[in-house]
């Protein structure tokens, strides 16, 4: 059937160069060539990166082969070096001996200039050189010598040139020990390093390359070409710094070598002396291959370019020609001219597509007929469908309504059609974006599905499932928009309610550390286990469901104990009481498992099993060993409790053995004695009555006792898990088969250095591997065996012991009560003699004092002394009195202790006084006094009459030991709850033994400040500052001094203040 042509479809040769057949022409063209420039292109890379990574791979290659070469051969010498350093003694021996082993030492090698061996003192004690004499005072003198016998670590030395052989050398030192095992000397070796250019010239780097040697401090120390007369300082050059960068980059680089050349370089370590080996290659061989490769490329791509543009030409006209035919007859149809008939003669597919495209427009012309029937028809079945049908136009506005729709969103087709639907449907908040998103559509989104709320009538929303499709016109725009939705308002809460219980529920299972399963029925078969599974057994989740429990539980006995409580749990749909299995890890390791089970439950019947398996195999180990180490303990602290309360070494010995037996679970224990001092060879035993005693082993066999003396007399254990895979002496062997021992484990029991006996455990009815924790507490058994016999030892020595010593204590109380007698008749008569001499002594000088004061006080003309002889007279006898009343007032204080009569007293006011009444005195010995005692010190609960003492005293003693011209000074302080105070003067001084002795009873001033030079001024007996002592103790104050000789002594002592000084008015000082 013809249609009428439509005006608008014009002809495709109006689209000009823009034409599918001229873009095809050239596209066809213009892509075979690009992609042959981008493979060719890619091809031409990749080719050069791999070149240039074959050619820095095969620098690093040389460089590290280099490296390894010198490393090798200076590992080689230094391990020699060691291996002569670790002789013990090494410094002990003989200087001919030494000399043999220096010598054998330069034999294995030429490069060992000089071997020599140097004493603590850096002196050469021996030395050897294949090349004469060698003078070795410069070396012994270097920092590195010492420091290798210092820090007792092998030391390597810079590098130097010889100044003789103008080779390069180096210098090992190694530290070397003495028979006492101390570090005694240094061993030091002059390497030649001369075969560091050998290695070099063995290194090839292409035609024009070369290698050469740096050391740590940047100087060149060997190259190919070069001969080193000074070592060449590199460190202040370019090429140093493109080095330290060249160790961290992976590619190639390029930078200016050691020639001063463009080169490409590789460096690798010589790790042993922190040297560096380095080749370079120039640029200019390195890139010959690649700069050929690229070249061949070229012409290549080139004559494949011009092939490819030839079969681009020839493939685009075999196609552009009827696919011009097929757009022109295209446009007719267009038209709706449905009669076009292509005619295309070729048979290839634009035959075949030719043949279609005329087959298409017949089938047109009846499917137009057909669709005006089927219109009808859908338009009907959209009314009873109940899904939500709803047609808009190309902007937007309703067309068509169903029923369904009608009923859902409360509207009728009258109350929409022809509105925009976002005006009716979509919320408020979304109108806007629902209106932009339409406008932006274009039929390459159709069909198209997606889900949104539609708003009712009544202001509820609903959640639509919409899928839409669009009807475009013969332009291709867009015409209707057919969009068919259901209501899943409900079925969306109710998978939203579902998915957040489920979310919970796989949280709660995958997040735990324990293993949930789930077990369908009596099977055992396991339907699901959560992924924790891989981190309690190794297992994933999908390599043990399906499998039966049985597949990874070890003992049948947890096999049977599983199987049954989940099949009575499954009957019953009761919860089982958590259980333990013994389980098998994937990695073939045993470990425990806890399960709990729970019966799934429905309708009264039990659907399966669900549960949760926990690891406690560290809990459980734990378990065992604090059990084990709880046992091990009492064992040892009952034992050593034993030996600390009892004395009876059999008994202790007996118990120990039996208990270690039985803790053990072993078959025989006992304890072997060694020592000459007891007569037992073994005298203790515990064993198992299926086994024989050991006990005549030790009483027949010597050569045996021998031979385990010689064992274990060096203190050291012996464990052997099976005799009979072990190699023994030919006897041991044969007591070991005679007593059926097959496993033994044997302490020794030393006491102090000196070895006493074995603790021996035999394992008779089977092999055994003893573990770290029975060898622990054997040995701290025979440790406690240990004491025991040193307390039985010490026991024997203390009981006689005493025995001399109550002997000793005897004779010594009777000389000592002698002594005792012997001295209180000494005291009774000194108690006489100082009682006599003071009254007879006292009373003349008193009768001689009163008529030399009457004399002097009267006007007597007819005396014939002078009045300046009877002043010195009556002196004389005034001091003769004083030291007459000290004497006996330090008797009586020793007796008696020294009377106080205390009250509060104002220390300065005090001071002040006696610095006026010592006046006369002061102006006597030419001397000053400053008084710098403050008005504002505390007062102090003080004897007055006994502090007035200590004060003249000291001042006194400073006057009468010291030339005329003395300054005093007087000052004190308040130090927490004392006042300190202070006579300090600036005279002769006193050592230190003079200022220790200074307070001591009858300790002259004179023998102690002045010596010789002031004897005539110590008129004293030594009872003066010995008194103030006293005193001031008495006070409850301390008392001292501070000098030196030539500067002047400082006296001190302490005071408490009034309100802290609990002292009676009577106090006397014993």
């Amino acid at each position: 059937m013809k249609k009428q042509q439509r005006p608008h479809a014009s002809h495709p040769a109006g689209y000009g160069f823009f034409s599918i057949t001229n873009q095809l022409r050239y596209g066809l063209v213009v892509l075979v060539v690009m992609a042959l420039l981008l493979v060719s292109g890619t091809l031409t890379y990749l080719s050069f990166q791999a070149q240039m990574q074959q050619l820095a791979v095969a620098q690093q290659e040389i460089s590290q082969a280099a490296a390894a070469k010198i490393n090798v051969y200076l590992d080689d010498l230094q391990r020699k070096l060691s291996y002569l350093a670790r002789v013990q003694g090494l410094t002990d021996l003989s200087p001919e001996i030494q000399q043999r082993f220096l010598a054998a030492l330069t034999r294995h090698h030429n490069a060992y200039e000089t071997v020599a061996i140097l004493d603590n003192q850096g002196k050469v004690v021996s030395a050897v050189s294949p090349y004469g004499q060698v003078n070795l005072e410069k070396i012994t003198q270097t920092s590195w010598i010492l420091y290798a016998f210092k820090y007792k670590e092998d030391f390597v030395s810079p590098v130097e040139i010889d100044s003789m052989t103008k080779l390069p050398m180096v210098t090992l030192a190694v530290p070397i020990r003495n028979l006492e095992d101390k570090v005694n000397g240094v061993l030091i070796a002059r390497i030649n390093l001369k075969f560091l250019r050998f290695f070099i010239h063995q290194t090839h780097v292409g035609k024009t390359g070369y290698a050469y040697v740096i050391d740590h401090r940047d100087l060149l120390i060997a190259a190919k070409s070069e001969s080193l007369e000074f070592l060449r300082d590199l460190s202040n050059q370019p090429l140093i710094t493109e080095l330290e960068q060249l160790k961290t980059k992976k590619s190639l680089a390029t930078y200016r070598g050691l020639k001063g050349v463009e080169v490409v370089g590789a460096i690798a370590p010589i790790n042993s002396l922190r040297w560096q080996v380095v080749v370079e290659l120039p640029i200019d061989e390195a890139y010959t291959p690649i700069h050929q490769m690229l070249f061949f490329m070229g012409v290549s791509i080139l004559i494949a370019t011009a092939v490819s543009i030839g079969l681009g030409i020839w493939f685009q006209r075999q196609i552009v020609l009827p696919l011009q035919r097929l757009t022109t007859a295209a446009a007719r149809i267009s038209t709706g001219d449905l009669d076009t008939h292509i005619k295309v003669v070729q048979r290839n597919e634009m035959g075949v597509l030719a043949t279609t495209f005329n087959q298409m427009t017949l089938q047109l012309q009846k499917l137009i007929h057909d669709l005006s029937q089927e219109r009808n028809f859908v338009a009907a079945i959209l009314d009873t469908v109940d899904a939500l049908v709803i047609v808009v136009d190309q902007q937007g506005r309703i067309i068509r309504f169903n029923r369904a729709c009608e009923q859902i969103t409360k509207y009728s087709l009258a109350e929409v059609e022809y509105r925009f639907f976002w005006d009716v449907f979509s919320l408020p908040e979304k109108t806007e974006l629902a209106k932009s998103e339409f406008h932006n559509l274009n039929i390459e989104q159709f069909p198209k599905t997606y889900e949104s709320h539609l708003l009712t009538k009544d202001e509820q929303q609903r959640l639509v499932a919409w899928s839409t499709t669009a009807l475009v016109d013969n332009a291709g725009q867009i015409s209707y928009i057919i969009g068919t939705g259901l209501d899943i308002t409900e079925r969306r809460e109710a998978e939203i309610a579902l998915q957040q219980s489920e979310e919970r529920f796989r949280m709660m299972v995958e997040g735990s550390e324990q293993v949930f399963f789930y077990i369908h029925d009596r099977q055992h078969i396991l339907e699901y286990l959560s992924p924790s599974v891989q981190t309690v057994l190794g297992y994933a989740p999908e390599e043990l469901t399906g499998r039966n429990c049985e597949y990874f539980l070890i003992d049948d006995a947890a096999i049977a104990q599983a199987i049954e409580l989940t099949d009575h749990a499954l009957l019953t749909g009761e919860r089982n009481q958590p259980y333990v299995v013994v389980a098998r890890h994937k990695d073939g390791h045993s470990l425990f498992l806890e399960i709990v089970e729970t019966p799934i439950i429905m309708d009264g019947n039990a659907l399966g099993m669900q549960g949760f398996a926990r690891d406690i195999t560290e809990r459980r180990q734990a378990e065992m060993q604090l059990r084990a180490a709880i046992e091990r303990e009492r064992l040892i602290a009952a034992i050593a409790l034993r030996i600390l309360w009892s004395l009876n070494l059999e008994e202790i010995l007996h118990t120990t053995v039996t208990e270690v037996r039985q803790f053990l679970q072993a078959d025989r224990v006992f304890i072997s004695n060694f020592n000459d001092i007891l007569p037992d060879k073994i005298f203790a035993e515990s064993i198992s009555s299926e086994w024989e005693s050991i006990l005549d082993l030790f009483l027949t066999d010597s050569d045996y006792i021998q031979e385990i003396k010689n064992l274990y007399s060096q203190g050291n254990l012996q464990k052997i898990d099976d005799i009979s895979q072990v190699k023994v002496s030919t006897q041991r062997a044969y007591y070991f088969a005679k007593y059926q021992v097959k496993a033994c484990l044997a302490v020794p029991i030393m006491v102090g250095d000196e070895f006493f006996g074995t603790l021996v455990v035999h394992q008779c009815s089977r092999v055994r591997h003893w573990q770290q924790v029975e060898i622990d507490l054997l040995q701290q058994l025979a440790t406690q065996v240990a004491i025991a016999m040193q307390q039985a030892q010490l026991f024997q020595q203390i009981q006689a012991l005493n025995l001399s010593l109550e002997r000793k204590v005897e004779a010594r109380t009777a000389q000592l009560q002698q002594k005792m007698m012997e001295l209180q008749d000494l005291y009774k008569q000194q108690d006489e003699f100082l009682h006599a001499v003071s009254h007879d002594l006292r009373t003349p000088i008193t009768g001689t004092l009163m008529l030399l004061k009457h004399w002097q006080q009267s006007s007597v003309e007819n005396i014939s002394i002078s009045h300046n002889i009877l002043e010195r007279m009556i002196e004389s006898g005034e001091r003769q009195l004083q030291l007459i009343n000290s004497l006996l007032e330090t008797h009586l204080s020793e007796i008696k202790g020294i009377s106080l009569h205390s009250e509060p007293v104002k220390i300065n006011d005090l001071v002040q006084s006696i610095t006026e009444d010592l006046e006369a005195l002061l102006v006597k010995n030419q001397a000053t006094v400053q008084n710098l005692f403050s008005d504002d010190l505390p007062l102090v609960k003080a004897d007055p009459l006994q502090l007035r003492r200590v004060f003249e005293n000291l001042i006194s003693n400073a006057l009468n030991h010291n030339p005329p011209g003395l300054q005093i000074t007087l000052q004190a302080s308040l130090e927490g709850e004392m006042i300190r105070c202070l006579v300090q003067d600036n005279g002769v001084g006193m050592s230190e033994e003079q200022c220790s002795e200074i307070f001591e009873r009858y300790s002259r001033g004179d023998r102690l400040r002045g010596g010789v030079v002031h004897r005539a001024r110590s008129t004293g007996i030594g009872l003066g500052l010995y008194l103030c002592r006293q005193i001031i103790t008495a006070h409850g104050g301390q008392i001292g001094v501070q000098s030196s000789l030539g500067k002047g002594a400082t006296f001190w002592f302490t005071l408490p203040v009034s309100g802290n000084m609990n002292l009676s008015s009577h106090h006397q000082l014993g």
